[in-house]
């Protein structure tokens, strides 16, 4: 009985080990003949080189300042009379600023001008004297020494009115000095004084600027790319052009002056971003998106026999969205995430998708 149990056990680890055995052959056989799995395959967006031009630009700050920018001030001390603008107020040429006070000086045209009247009374009175004193030394009624004090008298009267009108003159227009005109079309920047307060010869009364806009760039000296002609654009709109590129640096700065095609709608002295075309290419362009940035170089994806082929290029020229190369493959080329498309190559199959380059500027 016992050697009948010894003998069954020895049967069933028998059966066990059979099986096992046949299993894991079994999976061998299936692993043998299981096929290499392909890589996952992928869609693509792929499109035609096109010819075309491209304008290269960099951003710089600008600062918008006025070509003409005075200070008004008063050529005879007084005292602030009227101010007749205030801050940013626009003025025509001729329109009154301020005035100052004139008391004084009318006062001393007053006076000059009864002292004037005195003096005609007294010169008319020389005169007829003259007259008489010469028709009596015609008939030999009066002396020649006589004739000649009565003329040096009359003279001297007319002379004594001529410089008084000389003086009422000057001090007229002295008083044209207290009343201040704009000297041209433009804009009060700032008032500097209040009414009441003295003005003084020399001192500013207010700061006017001409609407006529120029923009003012400060550079580095590294960057020695700005030339006389190119265009500017703000805000993605053409506004002027360099006008003139400084020999002298200011501030350890080089700088540049953009002439504006018309006035901006910003405020004076406020600084804004332009951009400066540096440079402009025709040629092949494609879009930033279909170059692959290599230690070695730069390259793109072109699509030929249904696979995709990495191919050198130079990149030419380039601005925010395109790129100019130096060649001009007539199959499609891949774009799209820079990382997906260096690996291409690898897959042996890609569905492809493709995009009209115009839609995809």
């Amino acid at each position: 009985m016992r050697g009948l149990k010894v003998l069954i056990g020895l049967l069933v680890v028998a059966v066990v080990i059979f099986i096992g055995k046949s299993t894991l052959a079994s999976k061998e056989a299936k692993i043998r003949e299981a096929k290499t799995p392909q890589k996952d395959i992928l869609t693509v967006e792929v499109i035609k080189v096109k010819s075309g031009d491209i304008e290269s630009s960099k951003r710089f700050l600008a600062q918008i300042k006025s070509l003409k920018s005075v200070k008004i001030s008063t050529k005879m001390v007084g005292y602030i009379e009227k101010i007749y603008v205030k801050d940013g107020d626009s003025v025509k040429k001729g329109s009154p600023l301020i005035s100052i006070d004139s008391d004084e000086i009318d006062s001393n045209i007053r006076v000059l001008e009864l002292t004037l009247k005195q003096q005609k009374i007294d010169f008319t009175l020389a005169k007829d004297i003259f007259n008489r004193d010469r028709a009596l030394y015609k008939i030999g009624g009066v002396s020649q020494e006589r004739l000649n004090t009565s003329t040096v008298i009359m003279q001297g009267k007319e002379s004594a009115m001529d410089s008084t009108k000389e003086r009422i003159e000057q001090l007229l227009k002295q008083k044209d000095y207290l009343n201040i005109e704009a000297p041209f079309d433009g804009i009060v920047e700032k008032v500097l004084i209040y009414e009441g307060d003295l003005a003084v010869v020399g001192k500013a009364i207010l700061r006017m600027n001409d609407r006529e806009q120029e923009l003012l760039i400060s550079y580095s000296f590294d960057d020695n790319q700005i030339k006389k002609g190119q265009k500017v654009l703000y805000r993605g709109e053409e506004i002027g052009e360099i006008a003139v590129v400084q020999s002298v640096a200011k501030r350890g700065l080089a700088e540049a002056k953009v002439a504006l095609y018309k006035p901006l709608n910003e405020p004076m002295d406020s600084s804004i971003n332009i951009e400066i075309l540096m440079a402009h290419k025709r040629g092949s362009i494609i879009p930033n998106s279909a170059v692959i940035h290599k230690k070695d170089g730069n390259y793109i994806m072109v699509y030929r026999d249904k696979k995709f082929e990495a191919v050198k290029v130079e990149v030419i020229l380039s601005d925010s969205r395109e790129s100019i190369i130096n060649i001009s493959p007539k199959e499609y080329i891949a774009i799209g995430d820079e990382t997906l498309l260096s690996k291409l190559e690898a897959y042996r199959q890609v569905n492809i998708k493709k995009i009209d380059s115009r839609s995809e500027r």
